[in-house]
């Protein structure tokens, strides 16, 4: 289903590029569409204990050049001693994703915030990316609830397929949590899941 929907939106979008180049970018976006649910379906879960905070700040190292070419102030709130039981890969890549989309769509002075608490009962921890970037509408929030592949220019121009958020809402699922989002158009953006500590 989602190979389909991409395939219409290369289409609609790159109807300028030769068939030959257009092929080329479909074939390419369907096998890695194809590779993602492969991995997901035959999967091994490997769960272990880490520390998120040693992994959130690894995942902003990998941003840290971006972030700061673009004027952006990176806040983490995390204790130092928050274990997680979760598979390593999942979150890693899910954190890129998010930290990645964040600084895509923030201005120069803006902020990035990475932040988790423990969910009241519950054996829970919530974290939560928070941008105070340009924001989402009603109309994009839906678009990135389902597997519509909404894409847009970041605030550099910074293009992007529409996947990062798709690759992000099926791996909080192999560590037991969805993305959840809440946003308003010019006041940035949340995004936040769950993951277990025990």
């Amino acid at each position: 289903m989602m190979r389909g929907i991409y395939r219409q939106k290369l289409a609609k979008e790159l109807n300028n590029a030769s068939q030959a180049e257009l092929d080329a970018m479909i074939a390419a976006v369907d096998n890695l569409l194809l590779w993602i649910t492969d991995q997901l379906q035959n999967k091994i879960v490997t769960k272990a204990y880490v520390n998120l905070l040693e992994v959130v700040q690894q995942m902003l190292d990998l941003y840290n050049m971006q972030a700061t070419n673009k004027g952006i102030h990176m806040n983490v709130l995390i204790a130092e001693n928050v274990q997680v039981y979760v598979d390593l890969e999942s979150l890693k890549i899910v954190l890129r994703n998010l930290i990645y989309n964040a600084i895509k769509f923030c201005n120069e002075g803006d902020e990035i915030t990475i932040k988790a608490s423990v969910v009241a009962g519950s054996d829970h921890i919530e974290v939560h990316v928070i941008d105070t970037g340009m924001g989402m509408s009603p109309a994009i929030i839906a678009s990135v609830l389902t597997n519509d592949g909404y894409s847009q220019l970041g605030t550099h121009n910074e293009k992007g397929t529409g996947l990062g958020l798709q690759i992000c809402r099926e791996y909080t699922k192999v560590n037991g949590s969805e993305l959840f989002v809440k946003s308003k158009l010019g006041q940035g953006a949340e995004f936040w899941f769950s993951l277990p500590l025990h």
